[in-house]
Parts: structure tokens; sequence; C-alpha cells
């Protein structure tokens, strides 16, 4: 026998082995790992960005208007520019020049005339004081009620203003009017750069973030946003200097004290949109009524003769080609904007209000639902 023969045959152990655990290729691991980490990431990233926003949410606000500002102010001085036959360099240097003179203008002005009336109107206030005082002991005698014409409040503001100037409030009165200069100039430095060049410098790079197919719906915004920002710069300061010099040469001939100071007021509250003109109306009415009360009727109704001029004939030829926007959203940007922004946000809420209807008029109305139709009347008239 040879050897081995007998043996039992060797166990060939079977190719397929008991199943373990599957084993997925390193490349193929589940993607659904790999989404929720990256929607956790941008969900963390979204949080810091909110948080960041909202704890530095004031000086934001502030460097947003102050580069507002200075765009509303490039839109004006461009209007300007392209009616100027030279080169845009050469032309933009020219409304600098004018721009710098005017305000040097403006400042000799105010020094030179309105200082005046303003000492005499500073050297008044104890007068005017004392007469509001009897007004109000004359109520009270007529009506047995306990009535204040001049509250604690307006009283303590009044007085910081026209009275107990001291050293600290000069030096901080310095410092608010330095501070004032600084960001004035900032804002014109910024507005004469862009003008000098706003394709290649702002609006060319601006557009490279567009997606080519959304850049001429872009393009149709920024066109319509320029010529209605800068009619409502056109037509706010020619409507502004009509109502300040018919409410100076009224008040003049009607014998109103102060009347440079008072329809320069008026001239000036009137860029504020609904609510600007009256006040500077109602501070006319209320001088008067205190300092010669037998004018207050003459002058309230010059107010309201001047402002049915200004309303009727001069704004709706100066504005006709701003937007037409209804008062109620006008009203609600003027409170919004004011709450957030102060007297300034007062002042630019009617082109802030421009610049969010005109966006959603183009990009969501126009190119999202593809409307340019009108709507058929709900209510009717």
């Amino acid at each position: 026998m040879t050897p081995g023969a007998n043996d039992p045959a060797p166990v060939v152990e079977s190719a397929r082995e008991e199943p373990r655990g599957r084993e997925e290729p390193r490349g193929l691991q589940d993607p659904r790992a790999d989404l929720l980490g990256s929607k956790l990431y941008r969900a963390v990233g979204l949080l810091l960005l909110v948080a960041v926003v909202v704890y530095f949410l004031d000086p934001i606000l502030n460097a947003f208007l102050i580069g507002f500002l200075s765009v509303i102010l490039a839109i004006a001085f461009n209007a300007a520019v392209t009616r100027i036959p030279l080169s845009r360099g050469i032309s933009t240097v020219i409304v600098a020049l004018g721009t710098l003179a005017a305000i040097a203008g403006a400042i000799w002005f105010a020094m030179s005339f309105l200082a005046a009336q303003v000492r005499e109107l500073i050297e008044d206030m104890p007068a005017l004081f004392a007469s509001i005082e009897e007004w109000q002991r004359w109520l009270q005698e007529r009506t047995g009620l306990d009535l204040e014409l001049f509250g604690p409040y307006l009283e303590t503001g009044v007085q910081q203003v026209f009275g107990g100037v001291d050293g600290g409030s000069v030096l901080m009165g310095a410092f608010g009017a330095i501070e004032v200069f600084a960001l004035s100039i900032l804002v014109l430095i910024g507005a004469f750069f862009a003008v000098g060049q706003p394709d290649k410098g702002l609006l060319m790079p601006l557009m490279r973030t567009v997606p080519p197919e959304r850049r001429p719906a872009f393009a149709r915004l920024f066109q319509l946003l320029g010529g209605r920002i800068a009619s409502w710069i056109w037509g706010t300061f020619v409507a502004s200097v009509v109502v300040g010099t018919l409410s100076v040469l009224v008040f003049w001939l009607l014998g109103t004290p102060y009347p440079l100071l008072l329809g320069t007021l008026v001239g000036i509250t009137n860029v504020v949109p609904l609510v600007g003109p009256w006040i500077g109306g109602s501070v006319a009415v209320v001088v008067t009524l205190v300092a010669n009360p037998s004018l207050a009727p003459w002058v309230l109704l010059s107010v309201l003769g001047i402002q049915e001029v200004e309303s009727n004939l001069v704004r709706p030829f100066v504005m006709r080609g701003v937007a037409k926007l209804h008062p109620f959203p006008t009203l609600l940007a003027l409170l919004l904007f004011t709450s957030m922004f102060g007297i300034l946000g007062a002042i630019l809420s009617l082109p802030l209000l421009i610049v969010i209807g005109t966006t959603i008029e183009v990009l969501w109305i126009e190119e999202s639902l593809g409307d340019r139709g009108e709507v058929e009347p709900i209510v009717g008239d």
C-alpha cells in the first residue's frame, strides 16, 4: 500500500465564508451623514452671523444709513455730471468745487443773517416764557383746570438748547460739531469717489456677483432707482426752496417776529414727508402767538396757503419722475425709519421706501412672478 492511500481526504474549505457584517467601501459612506454635517455647519454659521449682527446692530445700521446718504448724494452729483459736456473726471471736479462753494455760501448766510435772529430769539426767550405763563394762568382762571402749556420735558429741552451754557456743555457741543463735520466730509468724499468711477469701481464688480441670467433685471433696477431718486432729490430741493422763500417773504410782509429764521425753518422741515411742513408751520404759528397774538391767525392762513401752493402746483410739477407712493406706506416708513435712525431717518424715509418698493417691483413682481400687467381694482372708486 502506498503510504497515505487510506488517509482521509483533506477537507476543502468552502470559498463562501460565513457572512459577517456588510462593509461599505470607503468612498461610499452614507451620504446622509455628510449632508447632515453640512447642514449643521451652515446652521451654526448662520446663528453666529445672526448673533454678530444683533450684537453690532446699532453701528451696522448707522454705517448703512451713512452709506445710503453717500449713495443719495452720488446720484444727485451724477445727474449734474452727466449734463456737463466734458470728461467724467473733469465734470466731477467741477461739481465738487460747486458743491463746496454752495456749502460755504450756506454757512456764510447762516452766520451773517440767521445768527442775528437766533441771538434775538435767545434774548427774547425770558419774555416768551413769561407770555406762556400768562396764557397758562388765563386758561386756568377761565376753565378751572390745572393746565400746563409748557411741560417740564419741553422746558428742560429748551433750557438745554438756549440757556445754562457752561464749559462742559460748550465742550460737548464742540465735540458734537466736530463729529458732524467729520461725518459730513466722509459722506461727501464717498459720494465724489462713487461719481468719479461708478462703473469700474462699483457697479461692474457688483454685477459680477449676480447670475448672468439675472443681470438684465438688476440693470433695470439700478436705472429705475437712479431716475426715481434723482427726481426725488431735485423735487424736494425745489419744493423746499420755494416754500422757504415764500414763507420768509410772507412772514416779513406780515411783520412776523424772526421772519428769516421761521421761514428758513419751514423750508428745511419741508424735506420730511407728510408731517414736515406742518411741524415748521406749527412752530411759526406758536412763536407768533406768544410774541404777537394778533398776527397768529394771519400766519396760520399764510402757512396753509403756502402748503396748498406747494402741494397742488410745485410738487406735482417737480416730482413727475418719482414713483407714486400712497400716503399710508409713506407714513409707515416715516414712523419706522424715524424710530430707527432719528431725524436723518425721517428725512431719508421716502428714498428708502422708493428703494424697497422698486426692488420688490422689479425683482419679485416682474422677474419672479412674471407680472407686468395691471391689477383689477378690489374696492373700486
